[in-house]
């Protein structure tokens, strides 16, 4: 079992923030309900750190993202998982 902690941001609705790159300077917010897909942060002072830069525009990526997208909170995360072999394919010419 592999377990996963960090922290994430949230936003008003309880949705958890990620990010794709969408250029050499900006970074498209987008939301889930799955916690799976969250962008984690080691620290909680790390992901506020993010939410800042986020809000006042401040950091070295300028955040796209829809009002209801504004970080309100941090989340921590736990993910647990678990992986098994199910086929052995040494045997596939």
């Amino acid at each position: 079992m592999e377990k996963v902690e960090g922290y994430a941001l949230e936003n008003k609705n309880g949705d958890y923030l990620y990010f794709e790159q969408v250029s050499n300077t900006e970074l498209q917010t987008h939301a889930s309900k799955s916690s799976t897909v969250a962008e984690l942060y080691e620290t909680p002072e790390s992901a506020a750190f993010v939410a800042i830069d986020m809000i006042n525009g401040s950091g070295k990526w300028k955040y796209l993202y829809l009002k209801d997208d504004k970080p309100v909170s941090v989340a921590k995360i736990t993910i647990l998982s678990h992986a098994e072999t199910v086929k052995d394919l040494s045997d596939i010419r």
